[in-house]
C-alpha cells in the first residue's frame, strides 16, 4: 500500500477509501489492494 501513500499523499487505508482519484482504475486498483491485504496478507 505504500506506493498509493507515496503518489497520493496519504498514510492510512482508511484516508484512502476517501480520497478522490483521477479515475476508476486508480480508485479499483486500490480497493483490489486492499482487499488483497485484508484477506491475504493478514
Amino acid at each position: 500500500m505504500v506506493e498509493f501513500g507515496e503518489k497520493y499523499g496519504y498514510h492510512d487505508m482508511y484516508s484512502g477509501d476517501f480520497y478522490e482519484y483521477e479515475t476508476k482504475e486508480e480508485y479499483w486498483a486500490f480497493e483490489a489492494k486492499t482487499i488483497f491485504v485484508q484477506i491475504v496478507i493478514l
